[in-house]
């Protein structure tokens, strides 16, 4: 009866994960119309400034993100280019590309589990939207898991060469997050401690684990981080990148996911408050734990997928934590953790789980559909709108075609433009038309929040003078709600010389829904006496 029971089981599950990969198939189909936007455009744009200009981060253009961010957004912009096609073909093609060393890492503890692996992951990284689409962390995470599977899978090569590709890879991940590579140290421990170790063997020998693995790891990490480093040495951007990262970076990390200012106890409450809500995703605890311990005490795994499992709990500890490091609890900062928990999760539906008991199974399909409904991995609200005749997402409500289009029509090869904003859509629209940075600010929240600051004021200071000397023909200003202001002690949402150089040098050419473009004087008496 429980053998039958059992069978049962397993081919509820692979018929629910049939229809789950018709509807991943269906959501990729439609996510083929979908418009990147958000940040992604943003890191894009800076990418197209490096290559149509030469311009080099930090000594050319003032951000905060590391140096591997840049190269890889320039990478991808030309490989695929910066349209939406491009963006929408590269963000699939890296989905396929996790989900090969997916499979290779999950197919151990089960066919069932490592398509289970893929599918979960592929609707729930599509559920996030064209928002998310190529976001920093995701990149990442293609990386991470990479060197995840060459370093526990891999057996065809040498120790120096697999050990050297795993630093490089977690080296590159560490260019763009530097707190990514949380995860390194528990794999190295993980693979030291088997280091030289067969099934039934209990033998350690840390001199050859430090040779064989410590060594090469560490040398491969390092490659990409002096690369990064030479390459900002050479182009005279080091001091710049450095001064970022002492004065102005401290400041950033002390807003919140609504961009307030907070501090003292408050921050850490805050930091609690916000790691305890993982994400949303905390309905997903049940289905790991069920996943961690059918695969520990209720299957026949070996020693060696035993240790696995409790590896993959590492990984779920360790980049829940991440976010908490950064102090960033925005939705992509939960990405990793994300993954790492459903695959944890998915081993429910390993083939090496003993036949159920009682109605094991049965508790187990339970606790995994309550995990699905209530982690949020349901079809995207986007394709159920596309469905239903609606139209997919336009950016920020059209603002950036109608911004992008003005631009088209009035910007001349000569012509610099200067947004004001964040992720209002006015970066967007000058990546589409092809416009031209004005000075080295890409955003101006740096100049609303901790204004009493010496650092901000010399920021503030920075950015007038350099409009006064670049005299940019437009001026793209996202206003009221539609612009992210921070908020919360030492904000403002005043600038006095900013509005003063507006007034004596600007007229405003079109207002829209959410933005205003000013123009230079200069240039429209030049054309009205044409």
């Amino acid at each position: 009866m429980n053998s039958n029971l059992d069978s049962l089981f397993r081919k509820l599950i692979s018929s629910f994960l049939i229809i789950l990969s018709i509807v991943l198939f269906v959501t990729i189909l439609f996510s083929l119309k979908w418009r990147y936007m958000h940040d992604s455009p943003i890191m894009f744009y800076l990418a197209s400034l490096m290559g149509s200009y030469g311009w080099v981060p930090y000594r050319d253009f003032f951000d905060m993100n590391m140096p591997g961010t840049y190269f890889a957004y320039y990478l991808l912009g030309r490989l695929f280019g910066f349209g939406d096609i491009g963006v929408r073909v590269a963000d699939l093609c890296l989905l396929v590309i996790i989900f090969f060393p997916t499979w290779i890492w999950i197919k151990e503890f089960g066919k069932r589990a490592a398509w289970a692996g893929c599918v979960l992951w592929g609707l729930a990284y599509l559920r996030f939207g064209p928002a998310m689409s190529l976001q920093r962390e995701y990149l990442v995470l293609v990386l991470i898991v990479l060197a995840i599977v060459v370093s526990i899978r891999v057996r065809s090569i040498g120790h120096w060469p697999k050990y050297l590709i795993v630093g490089l890879l977690f080296g590159l991940a560490f260019t763009i997050k530097p707190h990514s590579a949380i995860g390194l140290p528990l794999l190295l421990i993980y693979e030291s401690l088997n280091w030289d170790k067969g099934e039934g063997e209990r033998r350690f020998k840390l001199r050859n684990a430090s040779v064989g693995v410590l060594v090469p790891t560490i040398l491969g990490f390092g490659l990409p981080v002096l690369v990064a480093i030479l390459y900002l040495w050479i182009n005279g951007a080091l001091a710049s990148f450095y001064d970022i990262i002492k004065n102005y970076l401290p400041l950033y990390l002390h807003l919140t996911k609504t961009h307030e200012t907070i501090s003292g106890m408050k921050r850490y409450l805050y930091l609690l408050g916000e790691y305890r809500q993982l994400g949303g995703f905390s309905p997903w605890l049940a289905g790991a734990a069920m996943g961690s311990f059918v695969s520990l005490y209720h299957s026949r795994l070996n020693s060696k997928q035993k240790r696995e499992v409790v590896l993959l709990m590492g990984f779920v500890v360790c980049y829940s934590l991440y976010p908490l490091i950064a102090g960033q609890f925005w939705a992509y900062h939960w990405i990793l953790f994300l993954y790492f928990i459903i695959q944890l999760s998915v081993l429910c539906f390993g083939d090496q789980i003993v036949p159920s008991r009682g109605g094991q199974n049965i508790f187990i399909a339970f606790v995994l559909v309550v995990t699905l409904i209530f982690g949020g991995l349901t079809i995207s609200p986007i394709v159920l709108d596309q469905m239903k005749g609606g139209k997919w997402l336009v950016p920020k409500g059209g603002r950036v075609d109608e911004i992008a289009g003005f631009l088209r029509k009035n910007v001349r090869s000569e012509d610099t433009v200067q947004p004001l904003d964040w992720t209002g859509g006015a970066v967007h629209a000058m990546l589409i038309s092809g416009s031209r940075l004005a000075t080295h600010f890409v955003y101006d929240f740096h100049f609303y929040h901790h204004i009493s600051n010496p650092y901000i004021r010399k920021l503030r200071a920075k950015f007038i003078k350099q409009l006064e000397q670049a005299k940019p023909r437009f001026i793209i200003q996202i206003t009221g709600e539609n612009k992210p202001w921070v908020s919360g002690e030492d904000t403002t949402r005043e600038f006095v010389e900013l509005q003063s150089l507006l007034e004596r040098n600007y007229e405003i050419v079109l207002k829209g829904d959410g933005y205003i473009i000013y123009e230079r004087s200069e240039d429209i008496k030049a054309i009205r006496l044409r």
